[in-house]
């Protein structure tokens, strides 16, 4: 959109500060949570921040999902993933809203064909 004077267009940002990863989590800057408990302290830490969205990241579990979302949802904070120990559909059910670089879905992709495939044979 441009402005009233005509500049043109502008950026806009949107910030997620560190990411939620698992236990000894991947990158030194993420924050390693291995409780429901801590899930919901770093959405928390995150919402006091001001980010826009929360970014998860590969070591998350779906037991470590689950609360999570839930205080993402009670906050509405919007949660972009980089799957790593669930697939894209387990993860879209939770309610992550984004899936980032296609993360996790050949995962889901494969397990729907091995059902589909093993429902055929019988």
């Amino acid at each position: 959109r441009g402005d009233k004077e005509g500049a043109g267009f502008s950026t806009r940002m949107f910030t997620a500060g560190a990411m939620i990863d698992g236990v000894r989590p991947t990158y030194p800057s993420a924050t390693g949570i291995a409780t429901g408990d801590q899930a919901r302290r770093a959405v928390d830490q995150r919402a006091v921040a001001g980010v826009d969205h929360i970014k998860i990241y590969t070591k998350i579990t779906p037991g470590l999902l689950q609360p999570l979302m839930d205080e993402a949802v009670t906050l509405r904070l919007p949660v972009a993933a980089h799957l790593g120990k669930m697939d894209a559909l387990t993860a879209a059910r939770a309610g992550v809203g984004s899936i980032e670089h296609m993360a996790g879905v050949v995962q889901a992709a494969a397990a729907s064909n091995a059902k589909a495939d093993a429902a055929e044979a019988r």
